[in-house]
């Protein structure tokens, strides 16, 4: 009889990306813009692209983790960076938009709405496969782990993701029923993603830091810059759209 393995944090990534898929695929502003054969295009090559910005920013961070190249492969056994993530999907959108013809900001608007629930469903796997963990505390909140032997209890940091990224996306599903100018939800939703990294990155245990700018992590300064450009797009469109009503 032959054995299968259940890995939990793979799991939970294919069950949030199905999740995702299912939501775009029946949102109206989608099919508006894009057949459905280009919606599954889209969706397929932007899955890959989150696979593969997310593993290579991971490796690039933790690359002292990875003493064999096919260890880099073994996406089951966790490690994906959110911020990679983001940055291969982007870059496939804009791919496609380029390609196919299609307004790149409406196309945004209209997909991203629902990446920070998928994200949610990410953390819960990393909470379940006890990577990401947290920093140690004495708080009644904490949970037990084995981190390199040793057991010690834990802030739940991935759990924080998971309030904070439901909050996030539940933001700007209600921003999608006001009329906002085109790019305003992206950069709202783009905005939220790098402030969640980069505050919830303090209750991090398992930081990488940078030795000639250590007082941060790599990923808050990854974040920060995206915090700065996201913010000032977000003001940018804001500006145009007040120009435009006077």
């Amino acid at each position: 009889m032959w054995a299968i393995g259940l890995h939990w944090y793979g799991f939970w990534i294919a069950l949030g990306v199905a999740v995702w898929f299912l939501l775009v695929m029946s949102d109206v502003r989608v099919r508006a813009l894009i057949s459905k054969d280009q919606i599954i295009n889209l969706l397929n090559a932007s899955i890959i692209g989150g696979l593969v910005g997310g593993r290579l920013l991971h490796v690039a961070v933790n690359w002292h983790d990875y003493a064999q190249w096919v260890e880099v492969l073994a996406l089951w056994q966790g490690g994906l960076s959110v911020l990679g993530s983001i940055m291969g999907v982007l870059l496939v959108v804009w791919g496609f938009s380029w390609r196919n013809h299609v307004a790149l900001l409406p196309l945004l608007d209209s997909i991203i709405v629902y990446a920070p629930l998928a994200q949610a469903f990410g953390r819960v796997g990393c909470f379940s496969a006890g990577c990401c963990y947290g920093c140690p505390t004495s708080c009644l909140i904490g949970v037990p782990v084995c981190i390199e032997g040793a057991y010690g209890m834990v802030h739940p940091v991935q759990l924080y993701n998971v309030a904070l990224l439901v909050a996030l996306f539940l933001i700007v599903r209600v921003l999608t029923f006001f009329p906002l100018p085109a790019g305003m939800i992206t950069g709202v939703a783009l905005l939220g993603l790098f402030i969640i990294r980069f505050v919830t990155d303090f209750w991090r245990g398992d930081r990488e830091w940078l030795n000639v700018l250590p007082w941060l992590s790599v990923h808050q300064w990854v974040s920060l810059v995206g915090i700065l450009f996201c913010a000032g797009g977000v003001l940018w469109f804001w500006l145009r759209r007040q120009r435009e009503v006077v």
